[in-house]
């Protein structure tokens, strides 16, 4: 009588047969044999125990190797732990696909002897679950938007694949079949869901542009560690001088300067006192201001968490700096965490950015910065970034009816000065919509996606948007409806609370962003009152584009000096020749440089949710019986339209039971937003008497430019001749006042003489006439 042994993992009605067994058998022999003839031919030396005979040192080194080995065990457990967790986004794609050959395997082991009737119900029951989840995806408006084909199509791959693997097994061939469906239907998850670059892979970036002109590193000995603290000892901490009882100490060299602790008198000094005199230090050290960086010095505690230690500075002196001329924007990326990258440290070491997403919320931002500093290509740059991955709507509201940020204006939906009342009364409404239909997995949180897109309000001329009379409904958006995915980058030319109409309202505003630019007023070009971000914008270069970044409330910023990306436009790839007045017909920039209207077109055009979008058009743009066809639209007035809103959805919809689904979008009329008609700028004294249009020869101007053209020509009539004190007194860019003196020009109103910084304007017959 046969026995048979009972295995793990072997059926009962599959014994072994006689041969496999003799097969076995004579395996087992063949590698007894081999390694008897392999130990005999061995060395001595190899075959003898060479395990340590001292009794005291042996369980000591072996319990100290023990130790080491587990400390390093957990040390890989917790690396790859690590790994995992960053790459889990990336790695789910391979997830299903193993646990889908697993699953392929155990139905088809299972179901030998009927694996084309489980074939057919594996097939059935993988579309039907992929079915279910897609209907609870769409239900709960989880599914991105314009990834119904991809979905639809991995469902059917994957019932496809399921239904061959259980018919005829895991072969080679389906598993190669299953890997060229995994790498190819999950290439469009990995391209949503892909790693951002850090702040020191975009410096690198930065660093290595081809077009980028960098400084080489710079060699630093003892003397020149030991020079500065003794010049500050001298200079800047002896009795009388700026810092009294100060010191530098602990010198450490970086590529491009030295960093110090700079060590402070207590109850005396801090480090909104060290901004306040950097002017002074740096005559003392005899460094440029804007090389010398004051930052807080941080310390980790027992915790793990980084605090600032009051009683010091962390002193950087930069004694070159890393990039000479200009580093090119060169894509519209984000970083990870939520940030878009503005540009590098002056130092070199990380790169400022702008923090648009947390974890949970939109973010606030405050821009101020004179004319010419490169204030509206930077909330350009910005608007564009937060449009780029899609998820992002950018609302753009200018003081100046679309002067200020042109590109922002064409590409978004915008609003003018007379449209101001018009964007908060649907601003509210919008927030006053989500805050009540709020999807049930954001709760308590912010995560934008394609069907439910954050907000970002982009403001420039901020002093004609926010006035006394509505300065608190702005201010109870800046402060509430991050929550709900709407934030704000406001900008000015002004610092000062008597722009901002109160202080309440600006730190709503920079507790999320600040970034300064050069402001020329010495009077207003602090950015605040006191605290430790008092830093004097006037002390910046005359250099567009170089900023300051304000203290906010992420760990990740610095607050100090960086120069900002640069991102040309046409008219900085063919510039207006001066002694021409025509564009040249070379190009100014590298070839490979995508100028920033061409990365404007390829942006995508992002819609609000369709209840956040009923909820906007709700408030209509009404036009008064005694308004004059060609003046301004009038608003239905401050919180009545959004007051409205939100009483016509109570009584067309009563509340919610617990747990159930929000309601649907009020049913209201609505009427989309029309081109406001505006009026023209207000022209300087002599033009606005002219009593008919200038004289343009038969020539026809450009509506938007009438305006312009009348501000350039009376100032030109009051005795201004340079195209730069032309730019200062109208408030533009000295690039954007030599194409209004070239169209006049053109048009026979003025002429020049000389040429370059000699070049001076000057009225003809026809533009004395006009003025």
């Amino acid at each position: 009588m046969k026995t048979v042994n009972r295995r793990p993992g072997w059926g009962q009605g599959n014994p072994l047969s006689t041969s496999t067994r003799r097969e076995v058998g004579t395996t087992a022999q063949q590698l007894a044999e081999a390694m008897r003839t392999l130990m005999q031919e061995l060395p001595d030396e190899l075959t003898q125990d060479h395990t340590p005979t001292d009794p005291e040192a042996t369980p000591a080194a072996a319990k100290g190797n023990r130790a080491d080995r587990r400390a390093q065990t957990k040390a890989q457990r917790i690396a790859w732990r690590e790994i995992e967790r960053r790459n889990r986004k990336q790695l789910l794609p391979h997830y299903l696909t193993a646990g889908m050959v697993a699953l392929a395997f155990v139905i088809h082991e299972a179901t030998a002897n009927t694996a084309g009737i489980a074939a057919l119900l594996t097939g059935l029951g993988a579309t039907a679950v992929g079915a279910l989840g897609y209907w609870i995806a769409r239900r709960r408006k989880m599914l991105l938007q314009g990834w119904q084909i991809w979905t639809g199509t991995l469902l059917l791959a994957a019932a496809a694949w399921m239904t061959l693997a259980v018919a005829v097994g895991v072969t080679w061939g389906t598993l190669a079949l299953a890997m060229v469906a995994d790498y190819s239907l999950a290439a469009r998850w990995w391209r949503r869901h892909a790693h951002g670059l850090t702040a020191e892979e975009a410096v690198a970036e930065a660093l290595a542009d081809p077009e980028t002109e960098t400084s080489e590193p710079v060699e630093i000995d003892d003397s020149l560690l030991a020079r500065f603290p003794q010049l500050w000892a001298d200079h800047v901490g002896a009795t009388g001088y700026a810092l009294p009882g100060s010191a530098l100490i602990d010198g450490t060299a970086f590529d491009h300067g030295i960093e110090y602790v700079l060590r402070l008198a207590p109850g005396k000094q801090d480090i909104a006192a060290v901004n306040a005199v950097m002017s002074k230090i740096a005559t003392a050290l005899g460094v440029p201001a804007t090389r010398l960086l004051a930052e807080p010095y941080m310390v980790r505690t027992n915790d793990g968490d980084d605090v600032e230690e009051p009683g010091l500075v962390k002193f950087s002196v930069i004694l070159q700096q890393p990039i000479k001329g200009a580093a090119f924007f060169r894509s519209p990326e984000m970083l990870a965490g939520g940030f878009i990258p503005i540009g590098p440290y002056i130092d070199g070491r990380g790169m400022a950015a702008y923090r648009l997403y947390t974890k949970s919320r939109i973010q606030n931002g405050l821009l101020v910065g004179s004319p010419g500093t490169g204030k509206s290509r930077l909330l350009e740059v910005i608007g564009l970034v937060a449009m780029w991955p899609g998820y992002t709507k950018v609302i753009h509201i200018d003081g100046q009816n679309g002067d200020s940020c042109p590109l922002l204006w064409d590409n978004t939906e915008h609003y003018g000065s007379e449209d101001a009342e018009l964007a908060l009364d649907r601003l509210e409404a919008i927030q006053h919509y989500r805050e009540l239909n709020k999807p049930a997995h954001l709760r308590g949180k912010f995560r934008p996606s394609p069907d439910y897109p954050g907000v970002l309000v982009i403001m420039d001329e901020s002093h004609r948007i926010i006035t006394k009379e509505n300065k608190e409904r702005w201010k109870a958006l800046f402060r509430e409806a991050n929550k709900v995915g709407i934030g704000f980058l406001c900008a000015d030319q002004d610092p000062s609370v008597q722009t901002w109409h109160d202080t309440a309202l600006r730190s709503f505003l920079k507790a999320g962003n600040g970034i300064g630019l050069r402001v020329d007023d010495p009077t207003c070009s602090r950015i605040a009152d006191s605290g430790s971000d008092s830093f004097n914008l006037n002390t910046l270069p005359r250099k567009p584009g170089v900023g300051y970044v304000m203290k906010s409330d992420h760990p990740e910023a610095r607050p100090a000096i960086y120069q900002g990306l640069w991102a040309p436009d046409h008219d900085d790839a063919y510039p207006v020749d001066e002694a021409t007045g025509q564009p040249t017909t070379v190009r100014q920039i590298p070839d490979d440089v995508v100028l920033i209207e061409e990365w404007f077109a390829r942006a995508p055009k992002i819609s609000l949710d369709p209840g956040s979008e009923l909820a906007k058009n709700s408030v209509e743009r009404e036009i008064t019986p005694t308004q004059p066809s060609t003046g301004s639209p009038a608003r239905q007035s401050g919180t009545g339209a959004a007051q409205r809103f939100l009483n016509r959805r109570a009584e067309s919809h009563a509340a919610p039971a617990a747990g159930s689904r929000a309601p649907a979008p009020p049913r209201v009329r609505t009427a989309q937003p029309q081109p406001a008609a505006t009026e023209q700028p207000a022209a300087p004294k002599a033009a606005a008497q002219a009593a008919a249009a200038p004289d343009t020869g038969g020539h026809s101007l450009d509506a938007r430019l009438v305006g312009h053209l009348r501000t350039v020509l009376g100032a030109i009539a009051n005795g201004l001749d340079q195209p730069s004190v032309i730019a200062e007194q109208v408030g533009c860019s000295p690039r954007y006042a030599n194409t209004l003196l070239g169209k006049l020009r053109e048009q026979g109103l003025v002429d020049r003489e000389g040429a370059g910084k000699a070049v001076r304007y000057f009225l003809t017959e026809a533009g004395r006439r006009a003025a």
